[in-house]
């Protein structure tokens, strides 16, 4: 195969594992295939104690539960802004056959003991140190891991983030919380400015879907759809920073550029082939889909 220069390393979000980029739940190509098509290399992780990674050297507890949280599957089905329970949003991309969901709900997993940012972002920057120089495209909860991880490793030599939940800001720099309905405020993370600069130096994209209010929009009533309206407004002014400091960022809502009805889950809804589409054109503008070196040598 004429492998692309850069593989693509994809790190599912919280509850999740590789299965994320794999086949959608309802048996599609997922981001795996589809981008292995388009000639990139593609390496799926489970990030420590997760997963295919769940064999630990800590001890931890799991809680029999029918979904993280004391919410459920009917609050994840809200929360992931496939519908309001138990009817999907009438342009949602999700599907609406019964085995898909639960397919979907089949691939959330907890973790197998406790974990800190240091232990999986460290296991992760030693991977890229190994691999060489790689785009990091991340999902929700693995968004703050990937600003983390980048600060380690400067072989991340960019990220793509689909919603990520967690943004990090310089120490002294971090904006006041936002507030985000009865689920509380949202809030960012500080890091060292030395380490915020080094996030500067590679072009970064964030993704977000639709149903959920965005600024300036009235609030939704409920609250697990609400908590987006906070997370994308404090994503927005993680981007605004990182380019006040010289860098190169930009949030996409999808809704904004005709890409309508889609859930937390992109890579997983019906429209994936599309919405792998503004991710194809990001790597080509950022000089990052370029041929392999022995490719340019025959």
């Amino acid at each position: 195969m004429n492998a692309r220069r850069f593989p693509i390393v994809m790190w599912h979000g919280g509850g999740q594992f590789t299965k994320t980029w794999e086949a959608t739940p309802d048996g599609r190509d997922g981001f795996q295939n589809i981008f292995l098509r388009q000639r990139y290399a593609t390496y799926l992780i489970d990030e420590p104690h997760r997963g295919n990674a769940g064999r630990a050297t800590t001890n931890g507890t799991i809680a029999a539960v029918p979904g993280p949280g004391a919410t459920g599957e009917q609050g994840i089905f809200i929360r992931f802004r496939l519908g309001i329970w138990p009817n999907y949003f009438p342009n949602g991309q999700f599907s609406h056959d019964p085995e898909a969901l639960n397919q979907w709900w089949r691939q959330q997993t907890p973790d197998t003991a406790p974990v800190t940012d240091d232990l999986v972002t460290d296991a992760v920057a030693k991977m890229f140190d190994e691999m060489g120089p790689a785009v990091l495209l991340t999902h929700s909860a693995g968004g703050v891991y990937g600003w983390e991880t980048a600060t380690k490793s400067s072989n991340v030599v960019g990220i793509y983030a689909y919603e990520p939940i967690t943004q990090v800001f310089p120490v002294g720099q971090v904006p006041a919380p936002v507030p985000s309905g009865s689920l509380g405020p949202i809030t960012g993370t500080p890091i060292p400015l030395a380490d915020f600069m080094k996030l500067t130096k590679i072009p970064i994209e964030i993704i977000w879907g639709d149903n959920f209010p965005t600024a300036g929009q009235p609030p939704s009533p409920y609250p697990d759809i609400e908590v987006w309206q906070g997370r994308s407004i404090m994503a927005q002014k993680f981007v605004d920073l990182i380019n006040q400091y010289g860098g190169h960022a930009h949030l996409t809502h999808l809704p904004d550029i005709g890409i309508k009805g889609n859930s937390h889950f992109a890579m997983s809804d019906l429209n994936n082939q599309q919405i792998a589409g503004p991710l194809s054109k990001w790597l080509h503008q950022n000089n990052l889909d370029q041929e392999s070196q022995e490719n340019q040598g025959h």
